[in-house]
């Protein structure tokens, strides 16, 4: 009879798929969708669910930034003039701006990036379900144990589909359907093993993008209170949720700079080569080395005279003039 060793084929395939699910479904054990609303979404989330913490660290920057809290000089030092936190991300700047309160950008981007209160942002959006749980080594070798486990049962019964169905034929005891019967199996007994592949990331995540992504186009949404004035909050949340990199009342460039501090630090972080890291840092250097672009003086910061001894020793504006919107003042010149 093909029947006997046709139903424990199926136990052992049936047995294997089902470990099978069981492991892909493991990996897949995340919060749903909408476990964090848009409303509980700081400038600080969007910008690090946009770029990671080198796009957070850098909204955190800027807003102190705006708000005449912090200036950056043409060489690239970095002044803190307030140094009371509004956020715990301001206080990982100013903490590692040290006791003077004043350090070279180059410098102090690491600290900032890699502080605490920057990965506490990724820790919170990746328990809340807005960033997916990467797949550690174990999952992925326990995932692979059980597909295989599920492949070996196929290949046992394949190999007990090759003897029985020529027995079968040969002595007349239902060779056609035995030979339909081991084919269905095997055939249904393949879907788990391209259902459950290991999880796309991106696939996975396609919610959370879509919600992501009706954020930028929506004008109405407010970004959860960090301590940063209206005015701010307004200015940066189109950089923070990367629909632009132009910032109203910064120069361009001054904001470039500050994105490609903060992203060679980023590159340095995932190990890239030292020969890409090199390229990255000249081109920071030459751009802070060129000087910003004259910009309007945005409310609340000082003008040429206001702010020139606050940098601790930075060069006057010389050759430039108050009309021509210094910035943050002398000692932050387009900074």
């Amino acid at each position: 009879m093909w029947t006997i060793p046709f139903l424990i084929c199926t136990a052992l395939v049936a047995t294997g798929a089902w470990h099978l699910r069981k492991a892909f479904l493991s990996l897949r054990r995340t919060p749903a969708p909408d476990a964090l609303s848009p409303q509980e979404l700081s400038l600080f989330d969007v910008a690090y669910l946009h770029g990671g913490t080198a796009h957070a660290a850098v909204t955190a920057f800027l807003a102190m930034r705006l708000e005449g809290r912090l200036i950056l000089s043409r060489s690239g030092t970095v002044t803190v003039t307030d140094p009371a936190p509004r956020n715990d991300v301001e206080g990982a700047i100013i903490s590692a701006a040290g006791p003077t309160r004043q350090k070279a950008l180059r410098e102090l981007a690491p600290g900032v990036r890699t502080s605490a209160a920057v990965r506490a942002l990724g820790v919170r959006l990746t328990r809340e379900g807005a960033i997916l749980q990467p797949i550690t080594v174990d999952g992925f070798r326990y995932l692979a144990k059980h597909r295989a486990f599920h492949g070996w049962m196929l290949v046992a019964a394949l190999v007990v589909g090759v003897v029985t169905v020529p027995v079968a034929t040969a002595t007349g005891n239902g060779g056609l359907p035995s030979l339909l019967a081991f084919l269905l199996l095997l055939a249904l007994g393949s879907v788990p093993v391209f259902r459950y592949r290991i999880p796309d990331p991106l696939r996975s995540g396609k919610e959370h993008r879509r919600q992501f992504a009706s954020l930028q186009g929506d004008a109405a949404w407010q970004p959860a209170d960090v301590g940063l004035a209206t005015e701010t909050t307004a200015a940066l949340k189109p950089f923070a949720l990367g629909s632009t990199t132009h910032v109203p009342g910064m120069a361009d460039d001054e904001v470039q700079t500050l994105l490609n501090e903060f992203r060679i630090v980023a590159s340095a972080g995932d190990r890239r080569s030292a020969a890409t890291a090199a390229t990255a840092t000249a081109a920071a250097a030459g751009a802070a080395a060129t000087g910003y672009s004259s910009g309007s003086t945005p409310p609340g910061q000082g003008g040429c005279g206001g702010s020139d001894g606050s940098a601790g020793g930075h060069s006057s504006c010389g050759g430039h003039s108050c009309g021509g919107g210094c910035g943050g003042g002398c000692g932050g010149c387009g900074g």
